[in-house]
């Protein structure tokens, strides 16, 4: 950088530096501040006026806070109680937490209720299907031979062919009996 680039650099610089202080002191009305004239050579200022307040102020808290003053009931009182009582604001919290639980836990226990009782119902209609099906099986049953009822039979669980069977007149139950015990599995009572 040259010498003359410097130079204009500190120039601007303190030429911007004088404006702001100048702006800073065209803004200040000395006369309501300068020392009074005629005391004698000593210098007494003289206090700002006091402007009388048009709406009584309510105070923002309850405590003796000198520091925050007479503050307008706006939404800063909120702000201010909530940071001069933390303890209140968690109360507040917790409780608006407990309710939102109980409504979630109410609105969960009626919807657990509803599935509940939907799931009996259609364990009812299983059963019933199933009693059905078990029926319909065992009326085709009927016309086959023992060899190949004993092979449809053996195809089911214990418990179900226990039930196909006992649904069978007993001359067939037994033909189909000892046609399974013959192929290695048994049925029992």
């Amino acid at each position: 950088m040259s010498g003359k680039g410097a130079l204009a650099i500190i120039g601007g610089s303190s030429l911007t530096f004088l404006v702001v202080v100048g702006i800073m002191f065209a803004s200040i009305d000395l006369d309501d501040r300068s020392p009074t004239r005629g005391t004698g050579g000593k210098s007494q200022f003289r206090p700002p006026p006091v402007f009388e307040k048009t709406t009584p102020a309510t105070p923002s808290i309850t405590n003796s806070d000198a520091s925050l003053g007479d503050l307008p009931n706006t939404r800063t009182d909120s702000i201010i109680t909530k940071l001069a009582f933390p303890e209140k604001q968690m109360d507040e919290t917790l409780e608006t937490t407990a309710r939102a639980r109980k409504k979630i836990s109410a609105t969960a226990s009626k919807h657990l209720s509803k599935i509940k009782a939907d799931l009996k119902q259609q364990i009812v209609e299983l059963k019933k299907n199933r009693d059905q099906m078990l029926n319909d099986f065992s009326n085709e049953l009927m016309p086959m031979t023992p060899e190949k009822a004993a092979d449809q039979i053996a195809s089911l669980d214990e418990k179900s062919a226990r039930e196909v069977l006992s649904k069978l007149p007993e001359s067939k139950r037994e033909l189909i009996r000892e046609a399974i015990n013959s192929k290695g599995k048994n049925i029992s009572d």
